[in-house]
C-alpha cells in the first residue's frame, strides 16, 4: 500500500509572502460578438465540481462561439442559405449552454438552448445543482415561439416551423415563457423535465402578462425542491396561479403587493415541491410593508444575488431593494418579512440597500442581517448590496461579499453591521479621493454566525477608485479560515505590501484576493490585459473549490488575458469573452496557520496517510462521542486541536479494530485525530459541534 508522509505544523507567525498563489494549470474560454451594448452575450452563471474533479458549466453564448475547439451550436454554411434563412440561423441572441469538462479542461459534452428572430430576449440560465453526485438539475428560461417564423433549439434539437415545412415543431409545451427544470445524468442524457409558468385566469395577451422568474433552488436528500421565485406583474389580479407542465394549476394565495401605488409589482415567493413537482406549500418572503410617503417614491424591486445552503438544508439568501428614491430625509420604508423580521430602507438618496436572510425548511425567515449607513454623516453611502454568500459548516459561519458605492465621502462617513461600526471610509479610501462628486465602490466581505446572523468580522479590498465585481452576483470561496474572491478593479488598488497604480474604466483589471476570515489580507494577484476596451471585464466573477484543493475561476474579459507567466487566453477586443481557469492549492485544505512541513520537530503532528477505506470515523461532525473503526487493530490514538496541542490520548484499546472516543467535554471546533495501526498512521479531520 502506498503511504504518503505529511507533517502538520502550527505556524504561529506566518508571513504573507510565504503564501503566494499557485501556478495555473490551464485556461479555456469562448467568445462571440455582443448583440446588446453593455450586456455580455458570453457568461458563466454557475459552475460545479463532481467528486471525480469533472467540471459542470452553466452559462450563455452568442453566435459562432467555440469551446475547446468545438462549435457550441453548428450552423449551415451561410453561402448556402437565403437571406431570410441567414437571419433565422445567425441571429445573435444569448443562448443557454450546459457543459461538462474533464479535470484537465477538455469538453466532454454540452447541451444548447437557443432562440431566434426576436423570441423574447434569448435564453437566460438561472441555477444548477448536483444531486447525490449522480444527477445534474438545471434551471433556465424557456421561450417557446408564438409564430412559426421564430425558432428554438431545445437541447440541440432544432424546431423551426415554417422555415422547414417538412419538420413539424414538437415543443414540450405550448407557446409562451416558462421556467424549465431539467435533470440530466452525468453523461448528459436527459432524465426528466418540468415547465413552470405564472398565469392568470382572465385570458389576456400582452405586456402586462405576469412573469415567474425563479432565481435559486435546492434539492434535498429526499428529492424535494425548495425554490426562491420572483413574481412580477403590472396590475393586480384577482386570480393568479402557477402552472406546472400545463397540467397542474396551483393558486398563488395571499399575494401581497410590495407597493400597490405604482404600476409595477414584485414579490418573492418561497415554494416547496415534491420530487414530481407537486406544490406542497408556498410562503411570501415579504408579508407587508410600512410606506410613509408613497407619493414621493419611485417604484422599487426586490432583487436577489446570492444563495447557499447549509448541511441541514437551511437556505441563505442575499437580497436588496433597488430603484428606490425619495427627497424626504425623514422617510423610512419598512418591509415586514415573514416570521416577524423587518428590513428598514433608509430614505435620503438611498437607491439600493441590501440584507441577508436565513430561511428554514418550513419557509420561515429565521434571522435577517442588514448593512446600515451612518444617517448622521453629512455625506453618505449611495447604495450597498450583497453579491454572494458562502457557507462554512465546520465553523458554523458564513461570509457575504458586499459592494458599496460611496458618494462625496469624507472621514465621518461610515457603514454599520448590526449597529457595530465596521467600515470607515478613511480606512479604505485614500485622502485624494474624498470630497469628490465621483462615485467610488468598495468590495467588502462580512463574516456572520449561522445560528444568529450576527456580525463577527470583515475585510475590505482597498482601492483609490472603483472596486467592483460584475452584476448579478458572483461566487466566493470560504474554506477553513481562508476566503478567496475575484473583483474588477479600476484605479489604484492596495495589495499586501504594494500599491498598484493604474486608472480608468478602460484600464480595468481582475484581482484575486485571499483573506483570512478575521479580515487579514494574505495575498492578492492581478490578471492583466493590454486591451484598452474592457467594458466586460470582471462580469460574473466566480470561484469554487473541490476537496482536492482545485480552485476554478470563471468570469468575463475583453481582449487578451494573462493569468500567470505560462497561462493566458486570447479573446476578441470590445466583446465579452469567457474564461475558465484552474489551479491547485492544497494549503486551502487546512486552516491558515496549519501548513505542511517536512521537519521532524516533536512539537509537530507527524502524519502518515493511508487510504480512507481502511479507517472510518463516525459520526462526523459529532457532539458527544465518535466511533473509530479500522481494518487492523488500533494501538494508539491522539486527538490534537488546530494549535497542534494534544487534548486526548488512548493507548492499547483496539477492541478488535474499534474504539469509542468521548468528546463531549471539548470545545466546539476542528480537531485532528492521529490513529496508529499495524499498517501505519492515519490522521482524520474531526468536527466537534
Amino acid at each position: 500500500m502506498k503511504k504518503i508522509i505529511i507533517t502538520l505544523t502550527l505556524l504561529l507567525s506566518l508571513s504573507v509572502a510565504a503564501m503566494p498563489f499557485k501556478e495555473f494549470q490551464w485556461a479555456k474560454g469562448w467568445t462571440s460578438g455582443d448583440n446588446i451594448s453593455g450586456v455580455p452575450s458570453n457568461t458563466i452563471v454557475k459552475s460545479l465540481f463532481d467528486r471525480e474533479g469533472n467540471i459542470y458549466i452553466l452559462g450563455t453564448f452568442g453566435y459562432g462561439a467555440t469551446l475547446d475547439g468545438v462549435e457550441l451550436l453548428p450552423m449551415p454554411d451561410p453561402d448556402s442559405l437565403t437571406y431570410s434563412q441567414r437571419q433565422f440561423y445567425m441571429t445573435d441572441v444569448k443562448s443557454t449552454l450546459i457543459a461538462k469538462l474533464s479535470p484537465e479542461g477538455h469538453l466532454l459534452w454540452h447541451k444548447v438552448i437557443k432562440y431566434t428572430n426576436g423570441a423574447a430576449q434569448g435564453a437566460w440560465p438561472q441555477w444548477m445543482q448536483l444531486v447525490g453526485d449522480t444527477t445534474l438539475v438545471v434551471q433556465t428560461d424557456l421561450h417557446v415561439p408564438f409564430t412559426s417564423g421564430q425558432g428554438l433549439w431545445y437541447l440541440d434539437t432544432l424546431l423551426i416551423g415554417s422555415n422547414n415545412p417538412s419538420q413539424n415543431p414538437t415543443y414540450p409545451v405550448s407557446s409562451g415563457r416558462y421556467t424549465a427544470m431539467l435533470t440530466f445524468d452525468l453523461s448528459g442524457n436527459k432524465v426528466d423535465e418540468h415547465f413552470l409558468s405564472l398565469q392568470r385566469h382572465r385570458d389576456y395577451f400582452g405586456w402586462i402578462t405576469p412573469s415567474y422568474v425563479p432565481s435559486f433552488f435546492n434539492v434535498d436528500d429526499l428529492g424535494n425542491i425548495y425554490m426562491i421565485a420572483q413574481m412580477a406583474w403590472s396590475e393586480e389580479y384577482d386570480s393568479m396561479y402557477l402552472s406546472v407542465d400545463e397540467i397542474r394549476q396551483y393558486p398563488m394565495d395571499d399575494f401581497f403587493l410590495i407597493n400597490d401605488s405604482v404600476t409595477s409589482m414584485y414579490q418573492r415567493k418561497i415554494l416547496k415541491f415534491s420530487p414530481d413537482y407537486e406544490l406542497l406549500w408556498q410562503k411570501n418572503l415579504i408579508d407587508s410593508a410600512t410606506i410613509h410617503d408613497p407619493e414621493n417614491m419611485d417604484f422599487f424591486t426586490l432583487d436577489c444575488n446570492g444563495f447557499s445552503v447549509d448541511d441541514n438544508n437551511n437556505m441563505y439568501l442575499t437580497s436588496y431593494i433597488t430603484r428606490y428614491s425619495t427627497t424626504d430625509t425623514s422617510f423610512y420604508e419598512t418591509l415586514h418579512l415573514n416570521n416577524g423580521h423587518d428590513f428598514v430602507v433608509p430614505g435620503e438618496e438611498c437607491t439600493t440597500a441590501g440584507f441577508v436572510v436565513k430561511i428554514d425548511t418550513a419557509g420561515d425567515v429565521q434571522w435577517l442581517s442588514q448593512l446600515y449607513r451612518d444617517e448622521t454623516a453629512n455625506r453618505y453611502a449611495m447604495f450597498y448590496y450583497p453579491q454572494c454568500i458562502a457557507i462554512n459548516n465546520d465553523s458554523n459561519s458564513a461570509v457575504i461579499l458586499w459592494s458599496t458605492e460611496l458618494f462625496r465621502c469624507d472621514s465621518s462617513n461610515a457603514l454599520f453591521f448590526d449597529s457595530s461600526l465596521s467600515i470607515r471610509v478613511e480606512d479604505s479610501i485614500p485622502t485624494q479621493w474624498m470630497f469628490t462628486d465621483v462615485k467610488k465602490q468598495l468590495s467588502t466581505f462580512e463574516k456572520i454566525d449561522l445560528t444568529t446572523g450576527q456580525y463577527q468580522s470583515q475585510g475590505t479590498a482597498k482601492s483609490g477608485g472603483t472596486v467592483q465585481d460584475g452584476p448579478n452576483g458572483s461566487e466566493i470561496i470560504y474554506q477553513n479560515n481562508q476566503i478567496l474572491f475575484q473583483i474588477r478593479c479600476t484605479y489604484n488598488i492596495i495589495g499586501v505590501d504594494t500599491v498598484y497604480n493604474f486608472g480608468g474604466f478602460y484600464n480595468s483589471k481582475i484581482a484575486l484576493f485571499r483573506f483570512k476570515d478575521d479580515g487579514t489580507l494574505l495575498s492578492m494577484k492581478l490578471f492583466d490585459s493590454p486591451d484598452d476596451n474592457l467594458a466586460f471585464m470582471g462580469y460574473y466573477s466566480r470561484a469554487i473549490i473541490n476537496p482536492n484543493g482545485d480552485v476554478l475561476l470563471t468570469g468575463c474579459f475583453s481582449g487578451d488575458m494573462g493569468f500567470d507567466s505560462s497561462t493566458s487566453l486570447h479573446g476578441a477586443s470590445g466583446c465579452s469573452n469567457v474564461y475558465i481557469t484552474l489551479f491547485n492549492d492544497t494549503t486551502l485544505l487546512h486552516p491558515w496557520g496549519v501548513q505542511p512541513n517536512d521537519t521532524t520537530d516533536t512539537t509537530h503532528v507527524n502524519i502518515i496517510s493511508i487510504e480512507n477505506k481502511d479507517i472510518s470515523v463516525y459520526p462526523n461532525p459529532a457532539s458527544d462521542k465518535i466511533m473509530v473503526k479500522a481494518g487492523k487493530n488500533i494501538s494508539d490514538m491522539v486527538l490534537y486541536n488546530v494549535k497542534g496541542e494534544a487534548v486526548l490520548a488512548r493507548k492499547g484499546s483496539s477492541l478488535n479494530g474499534q474504539s469509542v472516543i468521548e468528546i463531549n467535554g471539548l470545545n466546539d471546533g476542528i480537531y485532528f485525530l492521529k490513529i496508529v495501526t499495524s499498517d501505519g498512521t492515519s490522521t482524520k479531520k474531526i468536527i466537534k459541534k
